[in-house]
C-alpha cells in the first residue's frame, strides 16, 4: 500500500511539473522577450533593404481594401503581429510542435478505458488540465469574429453626462462608481471590502461563468495617454494650423526636438501624479495589480509607462514586464512625432521593455516623406486587429495600455464605448465583454488607407484657426500665397 501511495504522489508531482513546463512555454511564446527576432537577425542588410522596398512597393500599389475585415486583405498596410489564423486548433498559432500536438490531442474525443471509466487520450492532455481554463480564447479562428461591448454602469466615463474636458481620474477613484454588485452578499457579508476589491470579485465571477462555455470573456483595460511631450508644447507655441501645415513635419526648431518626442517637465510631473495615484490605489484601495502591460512604440508612451509603474511595489507574481505593440501607436500622420525610432534604438532606450513577435527594425508604416497620412477608418480597423490580438493571445484580465489620445479614441470605437477624449496624462478604465460570434456578411465598403496631406514647404505666411494655412510659393515668398485647406487638426500629438 505504501508503494502505491508513493507512486501516486510521484505521478501527481510529475504531472504538475509537466503542466508548469507547458505553461512556461506558452508564456514565452505569447510574451516574447526583447531580443531581436532570429529571422530578422539572420537576414543580411541587403536582404532587409530589399524586403523593405518590396513591402513599400506593395503598399503603394494596393492602397485600398474592400473586405469587410480589412486586415485579412492581402494589401493590409502593416506587418502582421501574429501568424494568419485558420480553423485548425493549435498548429496555426505558431505554438511550436509540442504544444500544437497537445492541442490536437485535446480536440480528440475521450476514449473509454478497459474498466469502463473515461480517460484522456494522453498524459499531455491531462497535464494541460493544470492550465487556466481561459486558454480556449487562444483558439480563435477565421471561422470566428470577436464582438466587443463596453459594459456600462461601472465607471463615470461610461455616463454621457460626464464631461471629458473637465474629468480628472485622480478626483474620482479612476471613475469607479460607488455601487453594489450581485456578488457582494457572499463575498463581503460584513461590508469590509473596498470598492475595487468588490468590483474585482464581480469581474472574476463573470469570467468564471463565461469559461463554462468558452464563448465570452471579460477584461478590464486601463488605457492611459502619455504625459505632455515636446510636440504638444510646440503645437501650443505655433498654433494648430501652422503646426499641422509646416512645423510638425520638421524634427524640431533648434531649441526643442519633437521627432518621436520625449516628455516635457510638465509631462514628467504628470507621470509623478499617476505613479502616486496608482500607488495609493494598489496599497490602500485594493486595486488589482495589472497582469499585462502594453505600450505604444513611441518614446513618450514608453517613458510614461516606465515612470508610472517601474518603481511600484509589485508582487513577484505581477511584475512590470511591458510589451511594445506596433499597432498601439498614434494615428500615422506625416508628423515626425508619429515616426517611431528603430527597434535597436528603442531597445537601447528602454532595455526592460519587450517587443511583440514580428516587430520590425525600421518603421515600415510611416509615410511622411511621401506626404501620406493614415485615415481614421484605417486606424480603427488596425486598432481592432491589435485588440483582437490581445484578446486572442492574452488570458489575463487586468491590462494596462499606455498609448495616445487618437489611438485610445480608436480603441474606444472598437469597444463600442462612447467618445471620451483624454488630455495628456489622463487615464480611462473600461470593462470590456468580448464574445466569439459568427462573422456577419455586410455590404462591401471601400476606403482609402492613406491619403495625401497637403503641407507648406516653408513657414506659412499666416495660419487661421479652423481655416488652415496660407503658404508662400517657392518663388515669391510673400507676394503670392496659396491656401492649404487640407491641413487637418491632429487629434493627439
Amino acid at each position: 500500500m505504501k508503494t502505491v501511495v508513493v507512486l501516486i504522489a510521484i505521478t501527481i508531482a510529475t504531472l504538475r511539473q509537466l503542466g508548469l513546463v507547458l505553461l512556461s512555454r506558452l508564456h514565452k511564446i505569447h510574451h516574447p522577450n526583447g531580443s531581436p527576432s532570429p529571422i530578422a537577425s539572420s537576414l543580411s542588410s541587403s536582404t532587409r533593404s530589399r524586403n523593405h522596398r518590396q513591402a513599400k512597393n506593395r503598399l503603394q500599389s494596393l492602397p485600398r481594401c474592400a473586405s469587410t475585415c480589412p486586415f485579412r486583405c492581402p494589401e493590409a498596410s502593416y506587418p502582421r503581429t501574429r501568424p494568419p489564423r485558420c480553423p485548425s486548433i493549435g498548429a496555426d498559432k505558431g505554438l511550436g510542435p509540442a504544444v500544437a500536438s497537445t492541442a490536437v490531442l485535446l480536440s480528440t474525443p475521450r476514449r473509454r478505458a478497459k474498466d469502463g471509466s473515461s480517460a484522456q487520450a494522453s498524459l499531455l492532455s491531462v497535464a494541460l488540465a493544470f492550465a487556466p481554463s481561459a486558454m480556449a480564447w487562444k483558439q480563435v479562428s477565421d471561422c470566428d469574429d470577436i464582438k466587443y461591448t463596453s459594459v456600462p454602469g461601472f465607471f463615470l466615463q461610461d455616463d454621457p453626462s460626464t464631461d471629458p474636458g473637465s474629468f480628472d481620474y485622480a478626483a474620482f477613484n479612476f471613475g469607479l462608481i460607488n455601487r453594489t454588485y450581485p456578488t457582494d452578499a457572499k463575498f463581503d457579508p460584513h461590508h469590509k471590502k473596498t470598492q475595487w476589491e468588490r468590483f474585482a470579485n464581480y469581474v472574476a465571477s463573470r469570467n468564471s461563468e463565461c469559461r463554462k462555455e468558452d464563448k465570452s470573456t471579460y477584461k478590464v483595460l486601463f488605457m492611459g495617454r502619455h504625459g505632455e511631450g515636446w510636440h504638444n508644447a510646440a503645437e501650443t507655441f505655433y498654433g494648430t494650423p501652422a503646426w499641422n501645415c509646416y512645423w510638425a513635419e520638421q524634427d524640431g526648431n533648434g531649441t526643442a526636438t519633437w521627432a518621436d518626442a520625449e516628455l516635457t517637465p510638465n509631462g514628467l510631473q504628470q507621470t509623478t501624479k499617476s505613479n502616486a495615484y496608482f500607488k495609493s490605489r494598489f496599497e490602500k484601495e485594493g486595486l488589482p495589480f495589472f497582469e499585462s502591460y502594453y505600450s505604444s512604440p513611441l518614446k513618450r508612451c514608453i517613458q510614461t509607462a516606465q515612470l508610472t509603474f517601474a518603481n511600484q511595489k509589485l508582487p513577484r507574481s505581477h511584475p512590470f514586464q511591458p510589451v511594445i505593440k506596433e499597432l498601439f501607436r498614434e494615428s500615422i500622420s506625416i508628423h515626425t512625432c508619429d515616426r517611431r525610432s528603430t527597434k535597436s534604438q528603442i531597445h537601447a532606450y528602454a532595455p526592460n521593455f519587450q517587443f511583440e513577435a514580428g516587430f520590425t527594425e525600421e518603421d515600415l508604416l510611416w509615410r511622411g516623406k511621401e506626404d501620406e497620412g493614415e485615415t481614421s477608418a484605417h486606424q480603427v480597423a488596425r486598432s481592432k486587429e491589435a485588440i483582437d490580438d490581445v484578446f486572442s493571445h492574452d488570458d489575463n484580465t487586468w491590462i494596462s495600455i499606455t498609448s495616445h489620445s487618437g489611438e485610445i479614441g480608436a480603441i474606444l470605437t472598437v469597444l463600442n464605448h462612447r467618445s471620451f477624449s483624454l488630455s495628456t496624462g489622463q487615464i480611462i478604465p473600461v470593462l470590456v465583454k468580448a464574445e466569439l460570434v459568427e462573422p456577419t456578411v455586410e455590404p462591401t465598403s471601400t476606403y482609402a488607407s492613406f491619403t495625401t496631406e497637403p503641407t507648406c514647404k516653408s513657414p506659412p505666411i499666416t495660419s487661421i484657426s479652423g481655416q488652415g494655412c496660407v503658404c508662400a510659393t517657392a518663388t515669391t515668398t510673400f507676394t503670392t500665397a496659396t491656401t492649404t485647406p487640407g491641413c487637418k487638426p491632429h487629434r493627439d500629438l
